[in-house]
């Protein structure tokens, strides 16, 4: 009988860096001490692995994470995506970088679950206590509800238009012929507004994510005090969303 072959020592270390990185970013020093070999050897199997797109590097933090070929890989899995951690540096370098609170969320029936926030040490206020982890929001008030009412089909936003919509402050846009015009408002522009319309003094504005070829069920946004977030800055803000949702959909590996 033919003997078994022996594992490729190459493959196995780089798999084992690969599992290194899996359970945490690392940089090269940290999993050559977890692993017990050279760094000189990881640095290798590290540019190798980004190489093929394995792994990628943090530009900020220098430290390795799982890249966008696996992310690719993994896509059948849901568990494997973790939208969340992928989101989450680039939510907080944004924050950091306006002053403001951002959020992710995702799409719950007619309702948004807000699953990530991120807030700049700038920010003098929690915004919006109803952007708890976990705790639920309308569409039809909020900038990423709003983002998810756009992408309602056609049946879907008729039945959405006979479900009770709430009046939350003086503002809140209630009426079936004003959701209309907001819906038609936000495909065409590609993003949403909140202008005091959930909270008093409380505005937003929130851009889809694309994380794969179905409907759109993720978003992320920016709140802010309403007196912060004139007409005027709008459109920037949603320049700064779009670019963070362009960076979190590259590191998906769908850009």
């Amino acid at each position: 009988m033919p003997q078994p072959r022996k594992p490729v020592r190459s493959v196995l270390r780089a798999a084992a860096v690969i599992e290194a990185i899996g359970a945490g970013s690392k940089g090269p020093s940290a999993i050559a001490a977890e692993l017990e070999i050279s760094k000189g050897t990881v640095f290798d199997l590290l540019k190798t692995l980004e190489a093929v797109g394995f792994v990628r590097q943090d530009e900020v933090s220098e430290e390795y994470l799982l890249g966008p070929a696996l992310m690719r890989l993994a896509t059948n899995s849901s568990n494997q995506l973790n939208v969340v951690e992928v989101s989450a540096p680039h939510l907080q370098r944004l924050s950091d970088e306006i002053g403001e609170v951002t959020h992710l969320g995702q799409r719950d029936g007619f309702n948004t679950i807000y699953l990530h926030r991120a807030a700049s040490q700038r920010a003098n206020r929690l915004l919006n206590l109803n952007s708890l982890i976990g705790a639920h929001s309308p569409l039809h008030c909020t900038s990423m509800g709003k983002v998810f009412m756009a992408q309602l089909s056609d049946e879907e936003f008729a039945e959405f238009l006979k479900q009770e919509h709430s009046q939350f402050t003086q503002f809140t846009i209630c009426d079936a012929e004003r959701l209309r015009a907001e819906r038609e408002k936000v495909r065409e522009c590609g993003f949403s507004t909140n202008i005091s319309e959930f909270e008093d003094g409380v505005s937003s504005v929130a851009v889809p994510l694309r994380l794969g070829a179905g409907p759109i069920t993720h978003g992320i946004n920016i709140a802010t005090p309403s007196i912060r977030m004139p007409e005027a800055l709008v459109p920037r803000l949603a320049q700064k969303l779009n670019q963070t949702a362009a960076a979190i959909e590259k590191d998906f590996g769908l850009k």
